[in-house]
């Protein structure tokens, strides 16, 4: 079953809550890739306050691997630098 194009997700935090913490953690996952260790590539919005993050849980035709025997994004992270 595909995923019908949702190749990112979107990660967002009350900002009265938690004020800075999509940038906290855009912020730690640069230092991890940084680091050469594999991570998912990320983006922050404008504003500071949603973290977009690339489905790594996909084949490559869109696939979701959660139930199936392909290769997942996630084994392909050790393959190449995230630009995170």
């Amino acid at each position: 079953m595909g995923v019908g194009g949702a190749t990112y997700l979107g990660k967002a935090w009350d900002a009265d809550e938690y004020a800075e913490l999509a940038a906290n953690e855009y912020f730690c996952m640069r230092v991890v890739a940084k680091t050469g260790l594999p991570v998912a590539r990320c983006e922050l919005s404008n504003n500071g306050r949603l973290l977009v993050v690339e489905r790594f849980d996909l084949d490559e035709r869109g696939q979701s691997c959660k139930d199936c025997r392909c290769q997942p994004r996630s084994a392909r992270l050790r393959q190449r630098t995230a630009r995170c």
